[in-house]
């Protein structure tokens, strides 16, 4: 969480979403400039720490991978919602 995630998935994320998401060079330039990483990268550890402490302190092995998965779909909706950018499809 705290190299792989700033120095390998969000530049990737951020090369990824905009070429998946817009449908023009102009729209790939305005959602690669309204993902902010310094903020995603911020809201990944303050999410990620503490439920990793709670899940390596207090959730019995049997059901870590259960705990993450979960958790790991919550973060999956947080981290959308943070690349979305308000862009809207052209019609």
């Amino acid at each position: 969480q705290g190299l792989m995630i700033p120095f390998a998935y969000y530049p990737l994320l951020l090369w990824l979403v905009p070429k998946m998401r817009a449908r023009t060079t102009q729209e790939r330039v305005q959602l690669r400039n309204a993902i902010d990483i310094k903020k995603m990268v911020l809201k990944n550890w303050a999410f990620w720490v503490p439920l990793q402490f709670i899940q390596f302190s207090f959730i019995p092995q049997a059901f870590q991978v259960l705990y993450a998965s979960v958790v790991g779909f919550f973060w999956k909706i947080i981290l959308s919602l943070l690349t979305a950018g308000g862009v809207r499809p052209s019609e």
